[in-house]
């Protein structure tokens, strides 16, 4: 869904820019309403009415984990993560099965209503909301949340957006307008983000692949080149967004930063898809590492580490997609991030105090070592599905 296309989707994005900053009612509340308004102009009012549906819904559960008894909170949020993770799965097992072919009817029409309100990124919201309310923070209206849940310049890739800030933005003023200087920025970012996807990443697949052909991913170089238009396309994207999010003065994380001069996998992390990156370390490897800490009494912190990354990097392979191949991607990455981390603090930071010259080095052939691991482990098991050969 090239969302950014659609004439429409312009038009939102210039009706919220100005809208926004007249203070009609509260501001996350106004945004939400706009937000939904939006919704509905780019991808219809069924969307729109799905999303405030399950904004609601949503509301009552963390309503229920903020207010009611500690029991009966503790209930309610069980059921509903459980709620949203089954939910996740059913929409990823759907995705599975129409590229097969299997799909019809109601399940056809519940798989493409699922893709519309993009609900891979929608769920992650909703679990990163649910686990900060039970945490103490404070739960916004439902409009306001709507509006968290489902941007409509975040449809329908990201990035995943964080909900402390969009409480922090919802209770304040309403957005400023931006000076000259901060426009300009905002635009820049959004031209930049439009050359990288489509003309940059087009560019490189009308070269390689033509019309219609599928991507090679047969061997490593191949991969290496699928590799590049994949970021060329996603992080374009995802700038189209920042600059966006920019303009209107909606929280909206950077999720790319110059990814290929990370010099180790766990600084890869800080730069590719930032934003899921800080997504898995908020809600589940902290979470995950803290709990096994307390159960351990702090006696194993290798492997309380090491059993936190491989959980998260699990979760984010099958949540890519709900495959085998993904499955594998992740818990071979979360246990190379657990060795990685290993080898640093124990060898290779005491090696580079005694040797700091190794540190410069280390600035150059630190690139060139994640770049070939990040290609090769993703060559190794799930490039063809990343780039959706098998569809």
């Amino acid at each position: 869904m090239l969302i950014q296309l659609n004439l429409n989707f312009w038009l939102a994005a210039a009706v919220v820019f100005v809208a926004i900053r007249l203070p009609l009612m509260r501001t996350g509340t106004w945004y939400g309403l706009l937000n939904l308004a939006g919704l509905a102009i780019i991808l219809g009012w069924r969307v729109a009415a799905s999303v405030s549906v399950l904004s609601v819904l949503l509301w009552f559960a963390a309503w229920a984990v903020e207010r009611l008894p500690e029991r009966v909170g503790a209930i309610a949020f069980a059921t509903t993560l459980a709620g949203l993770i089954l939910l996740l799965a059913l929409h990823k097992l759907l995705f599975e099965l129409g590229i097969g072919g299997s799909l019809a009817g109601p399940t056809l029409a519940a798989a493409r209503g699922l893709e519309l309100i993009a609900y891979s990124y929608f769920a992650l919201r909703a679990l990163d909301m649910l686990n900060a309310v039970r945490g103490g923070m404070r739960l916004i209206d439902p409009l306001a949340l709507s509006g968290f849940l489902a941007p409509f310049f975040m449809m329908p890739a990201g990035p995943i957006n964080a909900y402390a800030p969009h409480v922090a933005f919802g209770g304040g003023d309403a957005p400023k307008a931006p000076s000259t200087g901060e426009f300009a920025r905002g635009v820049e970012t959004i031209v930049a983000g439009l050359f990288m996807k489509f003309v940059l990443a087009e560019l490189l697949r009308l070269w390689v692949v033509g019309a219609n052909g599928d991507w090679p991913t047969g061997t490593l170089a191949s991969s290496a080149v699928t590799f590049v238009y994949i970021f060329l396309d996603f992080a374009g994207y995802s700038a189209v967004a920042l600059g966006i999010g920019r303009l209107i003065g909606v929280p909206t994380p950077r999720n790319f930063r110059w990814p290929f001069l990370a010099t180790s996998l766990t600084d890869f992390w800080t730069r590719w898809h930032i934003s899921l990156g800080d997504w898995l370390k908020r809600n589940l490897y902290f979470p995950i590492q803290l709990a096994l800490m307390r159960r351990t009494g702090g006696a194993f912190p290798v492997a309380t580490a090491t059993a936190g990354l491989v959980c998260a990097f699990t979760f984010a392979g099958v949540w890519h997609r709900f495959t085998l191949d993904f499955l594998v991607w992740g818990i071979l990455f979360g246990i190379l991030l657990s060795i990685e981390k290993v080898v640093q603090d124990q060898f290779w930071r005491p090696f580079c105090q005694r040797h700091p010259r190794v540190v410069v080095a280390a600035r150059w052939l630190g690139p060139v070592y994640v770049t070939f691991t990040v290609i090769a482990m993703l060559h190794l098991t799930a490039m063809t599905q990343m780039v959706g050969n098998d569809r």
